[in-house]
């Protein structure tokens, strides 16, 4: 399973990739969305990480609009401003913050092996193919082991074809 890296580290690795795989990485957190790529699954959560602590203060550039602005209009103007800033912010802040958190919850799955969300058991449950309650049980407990190991990680590539 590969681990989260140091913030140098990261930032080395991250320096070291193309623009392409820098900006899919960038998209699919700014998306909330898992990385396309395992390898970048460890990187896409350290820019969810870093876009997280940018998030929980720029909001309170609104203010500081405002406070700069009190220099040059009058005071309604720049109150008025101030208070427009800091809620488009303020939303801004949510959204992107909520997106990189469902980002870091679906790239940590990545790197666990964990591609999907576990098989589901149809629609009437696994007690419904048998007659005795005894057999419930255990085909319960069976089918509640298989739905929490995690899935085998997916083929990568295509197999070579005989011609």
């Amino acid at each position: 399973m590969a681990k989260l890296p140091d913030k140098a580290e990261h930032q080395r690795q991250f320096a070291a990739l193309d623009f392409a795989a820098r900006r899919a990485i960038v998209k699919s957190v700014n998306r909330g969305k898992p990385v396309e790529i395992r390898r970048h699954a460890p990187l896409a959560i350290g820019v969810a990480m870093r876009q997280i602590r940018f998030w929980r203060w720029a909001w309170l550039v609104g203010p500081g609009i405002g406070l700069v602005q009190l220099i040059f209009a009058p005071p309604e103007v720049a109150l008025t401003n101030a208070v427009l800033a800091t809620a488009i912010l303020f939303v801004m802040a949510w959204v992107l913050t909520r997106r990189a958190q469902r980002s870091i919850a679906s790239n940590t799955s990545i790197m666990e092996g964990r591609i999907g969300p576990p098989p589901s058991r149809g629609r009437s449950g696994p007690a419904s193919h048998s007659k005795s309650g005894e057999d419930d049980a255990d085909d319960e407990t069976a089918s509640d082991a298989e739905a929490n190991r995690p899935r085998p990680p997916a083929p990568r590539g295509k197999k070579r074809r005989k011609r």
